[in-house]
């Protein structure tokens, strides 16, 4: 049997509220003259790791957003931002419900406010860093600001952009482990960059002085699972992607049901318990997992039914890969039946060609059977 090739589905690519000009930003950062200024200064600053009322909020915040209770969990970082306005926690982590909504949704129209989120947090972390020229921290909130919106480009952008965005954050979580090597939550970031920059780069790692660090990568990943503070479940969601792409689809499947049994609520495990099952020929457990998607979207109205589009397209192919032909020639079906917009059908054109190829070729069988 041919093996199946599986395009990442945008969940695998496992962050903005005021708008500002970076040369402007510059021009009003603090300048301070006095120990006593600076002790005031920083007590803006409330840390995640040492303030345990903080910390509590924003796991809280976090969890609801995995548990895709979104306007709930911004209410929440909202409330933060207005408490403590001078720290980028509050618009970093509007920002990660922001982007998780996007991707669940599949709607990029939110891009400026997104982008709004992160400018605000990146010029709040600068100002902080300023003031703590040796606090990780700070410098933690800016790279983790960068990378959400490097997520942004590489999937509604383009992938040059996405490296580019992606390089800049990667320089912001080295410096984090270089101010403080136990700082395990930088090594999501870290661990993330490092795999897919070789992934997408693969064509070249070949050459002496382009290192192939997937393996690193995912060393990474596995450590901020082990030692991190607020981002083993995100680094978990990392790693089922990661051990998708690496060839590895049976270890991510693993991965993806312990999630999934956590988070039964959230869709993004079940792509990946669904796309993990599609790539190790587990068609039946594919096609259970795309049904539950399906169910949930529908009852979420379809949105711009490009997911829809998609649950219907691996669910063809299982079907048709496991000898079903009936139930995958009905799913192609179902597939054209979608009222898709314009720039959604744009979208999933690789997608509805190769439907209505596999229901045509259906369409053969069925005459030669009659």
């Amino acid at each position: 049997m041919n093996r199946q090739r599986t395009e990442l589905h945008p969940f695998a690519y496992a962050a903005g509220v005021a708008v500002f000009v970076f040369s402007l930003c510059w021009l009003t950062m603090p300048s301070f003259t006095s120990a006593e200024e600076i002790r005031e200064e920083r007590a803006n600053y409330p840390s995640f790791y040492t303030d345990s009322l903080l910390r509590e909020t924003v796991m809280l915040g976090t969890d609801l957003t995995i548990r895709e209770q979104y306007d709930t969990a911004d209410s929440i970082f909202a409330d933060l931002e207005r408490r403590f306005p001078m720290s980028p926690v509050g618009p970093l982590f509007r920002a990660a419900v922001l982007q998780t909504k996007m991707l669940d949704r599949e709607d990029g129209r939110p891009a400026t406010r997104l982008r709004q989120f992160v400018d605000a947090a990146i010029f709040r972390a600068k100002r902080w860093e300023k003031i703590a020229p040796d606090d990780p921290e700070p410098v933690f909130y800016q790279a983790a600001a960068l990378g959400y919106w490097a997520v942004h480009e590489s999937h509604w952008g383009g992938w040059f952009s996405a490296l580019k965005q992606g390089l800049k954050a990667a320089n912001r979580f080295k410096k984090v482990v270089e101010l403080e090597p136990e700082f395990y939550d930088a090594y999501l970031g870290l661990g993330n960059y490092n795999y897919f920059k070789s992934a997408k780069t693969g064509f070249i790692t070949w050459l002496p002085f382009v290192p192939d660090n997937r393996e690193k990568g995912i060393r990474q990943l596995r450590l901020a699972i082990e030692r991190g503070t607020f981002t083993p479940v995100t680094a978990r969601t990392s790693l089922m992607w990661v051990l998708l792409d690496f060839g590895l689809p049976v270890e991510g499947l693993k991965v993806g049901r312990g999630l999934h049994d956590e988070y039964p609520e959230s869709k993004a495990f079940l792509w990946g318990i669904g796309l993990c099952a599609y790539s190790s020929y587990r068609w039946d457990e594919c096609i259970a997992a795309f049904d539950s998607l399906e169910v949930k979207y529908l009852a979420e109205g379809g949105g711009n039914y490009f997911n829809l589009v998609e649950c219907t397209y691996y669910k063809a192919e299982a079907a048709y890969q496991s000898g079903d032909y009936q139930r995958s020639r009905e799913e192609c079906r179902r597939a054209f039946s979608y009222p898709l917009s314009k720039e959604t059908r744009k979208r999933l054109k690789d997608r509805l060609t190769a439907l209505n190829k596999r229901y045509r070729t259906l369409g053969k069988y069925s005459k030669k059977g009659g």
